[in-house]
């Protein structure tokens, strides 16, 4: 089973990190399941990333590795389209009244 990523405690604001512990941050997105908000909120306590993340993966090399499509993905199920309305006559659809012009 899949271990869940955990936010741990201590965290720096973007422009504390090291060099290397930007590269380590960037190692542990690639190669795990976590989203980049995951990984942001748990070494940066913030929940919006503002794509720090994918400026330190071009800055660091990791661009081609990134944009290949290697890493671990997990895709949200498809929704069942509801195809009911399409099949109502057009008198049992809810327009709203168009403008005046």
């Amino acid at each position: 089973m899949k271990e869940k990523c955990k936010v741990i405690l201590g965290q720096k604001r973007p422009g504390e990190f090291s060099r290397e512990e930007r590269e380590l941050i960037v190692k542990e997105y690639l190669n795990s399941d976590c989203t980049k908000r995951w990984i942001w909120e748990k070494y940066t306590g913030k929940k919006e990333e503002k794509g720090n993340l994918l400026v330190w993966i071009r800055q660091l090399g990791y661009e081609e590795l990134y944009l290949s499509g290697k890493r671990k993905r997990v895709s949200m199920p498809k929704k069942e389209i509801d195809e009911s309305f399409e099949n109502l006559p057009s008198e049992q659809k809810f327009f709203p009244p168009s403008p005046s012009l």
